[in-house]
């Protein structure tokens, strides 16, 4: 099992779903809340279906966990698949 840090599995994340590319366009926003220790992925449901998303988070992580932090997926949307990476709730 491979150990990630939160930043490190952003990164990571912002790769899988190539961001750089999609960001222009608002496909894939990414918004870090420093303070809060979250960064939320908000993936648009034109460009992935929501199982998409969940598919390619399960096999993300099928190998890896992040240090001191979780993955959430939040509720259904209509828009916006939105998942979270942030400090794991004790």
């Amino acid at each position: 099992m491979k150990h990630l840090t939160k930043q490190e599995t952003v990164e990571a994340l912002k790769e899988l779903f190539d961001y750089e590319n999609n960001k222009e366009s608002k496909n894939v926003l990414v918004v870090e809340n420093k303070e809060e220790g979250r960064t939320t992925f908000m993936v648009d449901k034109q460009y992935m279906e929501r199982f998409e998303v969940i598919d390619k988070l399960q096999c993300f992580f099928a190998d890896k966990v992040v240090d001191n932090g979780q993955c959430r997926i939040d509720s259904i949307t209509f828009v916006f698949t939105a998942f979270f990476i942030e400090d794991r709730s004790v």
